[in-house]
């Protein structure tokens, strides 16, 4: 009867994973993320930095928010752009780079210090350079994209 009881719980919790699996993966429009008491979606205008994710965003603005985890700054910055990532131009995408991590990226931009935004072409040229810790500005530079 013990024995009976474990492969139904079993049978029962397998088939319940499964579905969420599924659904959690497939249906992406669907999915939220929740920052403090704010719920945004998941898929949203402000990502990691992820090279293939980055190479196949070509069509919209890509944008290098160079982030660095012991920041005060950045770290405030980052919370305001998850909370407003709605508010983020459709045609914009802002990708976080770690700034103690991405040595390389920072290197080809010129970056100097954390906090800083990079605008690139296309050909992963640089258009626009800026810093601002002040979030309305931030803004103010990615609405003017």
């Amino acid at each position: 009867m013990k024995n009976k009881y474990i492969i139904i719980v079993s049978t029962v919790l397998i088939v319940g994973l499964s579905f969420w699996f599924f659904f959690w993966f497939t249906n992406e429009s669907v999915r939220e993320e929740t920052f403090g008491d704010v719920t945004v979606n998941a898929i949203s205008r402000y990502k990691e930095f992820d090279p293939d994710v980055f190479k196949n965003d070509i069509g919209k603005k890509r944008i290098y928010f160079f982030h660095a985890n012991w920041c005060p700054t950045c770290l405030k910055i980052e919370s305001k752009l998850k909370m407003n990532a709605k508010n983020i131009p459709d045609k914009v995408m802002v990708y976080k780079a770690n700034y103690d991590n991405e040595i390389d990226l920072r290197k080809v931009y010129n970056v100097e210090k954390q906090c800083t935004f990079v605008v690139i072409d296309e050909k992963g040229e640089e258009i626009k350079k800026w810093y601002h810790e002040n979030i309305d500005e931030i803004f103010a530079e990615l609405n003017q994209l």
